[in-house]
C-alpha cells in the first residue's frame, strides 16, 4: 500500500536520519517532501523524496500549497 505523508520542519541542530526514509520505503510508504520559502535544503528534500520514488515540490509562498496536496 502506498501512502503520502507530510513532515514538519526539522528542528535547528538536528540531523536527518536516512534510516527513517528507508523504513518507510520498506513498508511501501512514499514520502513526499515540500519546501516552502527560500530557506530550505532543496538537495536534502529531493534526496528524501527520491529515495522511495516520491516527488519533491518547491513553492515560494503558502498559497501554492493547495495545488501540491491535490497532486499528492
Amino acid at each position: 500500500m502506498w501512502a503520502a505523508t507530510a513532515a514538519t520542519a526539522r528542528a535547528p541542530g538536528t540531523a536527518y536520519d536516512p534510516a527513517l526514509t528507508d523504513r518507510a520505503a520498506a513498508a511501501w510508504i512514499r514520502v513526499y517532501t515540500v519546501g516552502l520559502g527560500s530557506s530550505v535544503d532543496d538537495a536534502l528534500l529531493g534526496e528524501i523524496a527520491g529515495r522511495n520514488g516520491a516527488t519533491y515540490y518547491k513553492v515560494d509562498q503558502a498559497n501554492g500549497l493547495s495545488g501540491i496536496f491535490e497532486n499528492i
